[in-house]
């Protein structure tokens, strides 16, 4: 019985939680020196967000509290392993009280070079996107 109720108590967290984890692996470009990295983070409307990426120096930034649409780029060099992660937490945006469940969507996207390296859509109460490659 304990086994169950355990299993439902997941459920219902893991049901208003979005997740999008995932690692490339190398990714498939021209081998260069160095790569335009363009890290692009449009959260929703009453989203917030703690958003961490490498930075120029191919060290971790940390940022607290992103909301609306947040951007930067960064040039790295060659067999650098580019990450980002966001962990954002929404409001409920339901005109009706009675109604719940609407939230503002979450597009994360990673360029490297202008091209599209990683793109993703999330929309959830909290949403949770985690996303790395090594440059060639």
């Amino acid at each position: 019985m304990k086994k169950y109720i355990v299993l439902l108590l997941s459920l219902v967290v893991l049901s208003s939680c979005s997740i999008y984890s995932i690692n490339k692996g190398t990714l498939k470009s021209v081998r260069k020196d160095s790569y335009q990295v363009t890290y692009q983070v449009d959260l929703g409307e009453g989203l917030t967000a703690r958003v961490s990426y490498v930075d120029a120096d191919n060290q971790t930034a940390k940022l607290k509290n992103v909301s609306g649409n947040w951007e930067q780029t960064v040039r790295l060099s060659s067999g650098t392993a580019v990450k980002l992660k966001v962990v954002a937490k929404g409001k409920d945006l339901s005109a009706t009280p009675k109604i719940k469940g609407q939230y503002a969507p979450a597009t994360f996207k990673i360029l490297v070079d202008g091209e599209v390296a990683s793109e993703y859509v999330l929309k959830n109460k909290k949403v949770k996107y985690n996303v790395g490659f090594v440059l060639p």
